[in-house]
């Protein structure tokens, strides 16, 4: 389900709640005085720009480690990992200088903690927990910086609509549900100590409307063409009236007339043998049932450099795809399938690769991993993590190879926590 920010600030008994839609606000502020939610933002940002290895520093710091934690009086101990610029782990760090600060919300920026000159740091984590960073400097003075920043565990929840994101816009009922996960990711089944509040949001202005008696976890409502055409959409505060901490969602439903999903089945690591290499488009409606020649029409289309767009290929207007395998055809391609009107459409995609071009081979493996964000795991990461370690075991040992530390670590590290997290 597709979440926007809930960019509303919304009055409530007298208080001023910012919240964007992913996370938690509650009084414990986290180093720059941020809410829960904008943590997890800030963290895989900084997870991110970490993972640049083509920045202009010589190497790249990360601090790994779960950001959501209990600020509970447990001490956290912090270590940097060093990469060189080709992702490889820096196992000697003979002449690296190390410098920890902290933040300071009266500076708005941190500060070098006296002392604190090696290459781990620990601290307790109680509700005056705020960020640290760590400066390191290699022999030759070049340097880089990284960050972490913990938001308390306590309290957290996050809230989600899982139902279908494609509806009809026909104006009848559609129901709709908030489900809550705590932050390990598991179900949180009883929600009394949860109240809800709905809101219709103006796709104009961002402006929200309290929907009056909208306040259980179910939504049921009438989307119309009128609302589809203001692209106006609803949402849900969510307050655990325990602790006082919020989150909201959205849902702004596709509609599902118009709308096709479409796969390209085929190899993408192919032998440049000049034989025939075929691929076919899948289409699916919204409601997952495949669709019939029938039913719809295909139209191919091949990159073109020189147009820097799409040309359409002539006479490729069936399911399926035929081409040489050959240098000239290693080119992305596009296939457009329709309804007899037009008013539905789907896109699908396919690149093929030349499969002895081992760093093209090993990109689906690099997005894969990139998908794990690993500032903070749960359960519900298992779908991102599997695939990520199906696609990396599917590679040769010689391709393995060229998978940066930095990512695999990134893989590994994953794992261990989620296991971690089913055995508890």
């Amino acid at each position: 389900m597709r979440r926007k920010c809930f960019a509303a600030t919304l009055l409530l008994s007298g208080l001023l709640v910012l919240s964007c839609g992913c996370g938690n606000s509650s009084d414990t502020s986290d180093s720059a005085s941020e809410t829960a939610s904008t943590a997890i933002d800030t963290a895989a940002e900084q997870s991110t720009e970490d993972y640049d290895v083509e920045d202009t520093t010589e190497f790249q710091v990360i601090i790994r480690g779960e950001r959501l934690i209990p600020f509970d009086g447990q001490e956290v101990t912090l270590a940097p990992v060093i990469y060189d610029a080709a992702g490889k782990k820096v196992e000697d760090t003979t002449g690296y200088a190390f410098q920890w600060s902290v933040y300071s919300d009266s500076d708005d920026d941190y500060q070098d903690i006296e002392g604190a000159n090696e290459d781990t740091y620990s601290f307790q984590a109680d509700p005056g927990t705020v960020g640290y960073a760590i400066t390191v400097t290699d022999p030759r003075g070049a340097e880089d910086t990284a960050y972490f920043t913990p938001y308390d565990k306590n309290g957290y929840f996050l809230s989600l609509i899982e139902d279908s994101e494609y509806i009809s816009y026909d104006g009848e009922d559609t129901t709709i549900h908030v489900t809550l996960y705590d932050g390990d990711g598991r179900l949180i089944e009883d929600t009394s100590d949860y109240s809800f509040q709905w809101y219709n949001i103006s796709g104009d202005d961002g402006s929200y409307t309290k929907i009056d008696g909208a306040t259980e976890s179910d939504l049921t409502f009438q989307p119309d063409q009128k609302m589809l055409e203001d692209g106006d959409y609803v949402g849900c505060l969510t307050t655990n009236t325990s602790t006082g901490n919020t989150d909201t969602v959205t849902f702004s439903g596709e509609d599902k007339s118009t709308y096709y999903e479409v796969e390209v089945d085929g190899e993408k690591a192919i032998d440049l043998n000049g034989e025939n290499v075929t691929v076919e488009a899948l289409a699916y409606d919204a409601d997952g049932n495949q669709l019939t020649d029938e039913d719809i029409q295909y139209q191919w289309y091949a990159w073109s450099d020189e147009e820097s767009d799409y040309q359409a290929m002539e006479g490729e207007t069936q399911a399926s795809l035929t081409f040489a395998a050959s240098e000239e055809n290693l080119k992305d391609y596009q296939v457009i399938v329709t309804n007899g009107d037009e008013s539905a459409t789907g896109y699908g995609y396919y690149t093929p690769m030349d499969q002895t071009d081992d760093q093209a081979v090993i990109e689906d493996t690099v997005d894969a991993i990139l998908t794990i964000d690993d500032t903070h795991i749960t359960l519900r990461d298992e779908k991102y993590i599997v695939a990520a370690r199906t696609a990396y075991d599917a590679l040769t040992p010689e391709q393995q190879k060229l998978v940066p530390d930095y990512l695999l670590d990134t893989l590994t590290d994953a794992e261990e926590r989620y296991e971690a997290l089913k055995t508890e």
